[in-house]
């Protein structure tokens, strides 16, 4: 997997990867006003926290249940990677797909660093 540490971190050992993954969604009966602050997702799952920057989840799954009324062309999936930190979690990776761009099963996302370049 290799994934890059956070910018400032140069030691592996210490980096401590977990996944999050975070719903945005907006339903036709549910018009969110733009006030021009940025909001997190109302729905948040994350996976647990391993070591290195090759962990392996060992097929852990998140789900989202109970959401009702999602227009799948106006939903996205954010996933980030981030270092489980005394106080805030340093961003390692990220990607943000469409919800209707993924499909069941296990799948392949490219992650982007925090320049936004694509990961090895």
């Amino acid at each position: 997997q290799n994934i890059p540490l956070p910018p400032g971190d140069d030691d592996a050992k210490g980096f401590k990867p977990y996944v999050k993954v975070e719903l945005h969604i907006e339903g036709p009966e549910e018009h969110i006003a733009d006030d021009g602050q940025e909001r997190e997702g109302e729905y948040k799952e994350r996976t647990q926290t391993l070591r290195g920057r090759d962990p392996d989840f060992g097929g852990e799954a998140l789900k989202f249940t109970g959401i009702t009324g999602v227009v799948e062309e106006l939903a996205f999936v954010r996933f980030t990677v981030r270092d489980d930190e005394f106080g805030r979690d340093d961003l390692s990776a990220w990607a943000c797909v469409r919800l209707n761009r993924l499909r069941g099963g296990y799948r392949f996302v490219h992650l982007s660093d925090c320049e936004g370049h694509l990961t090895e």
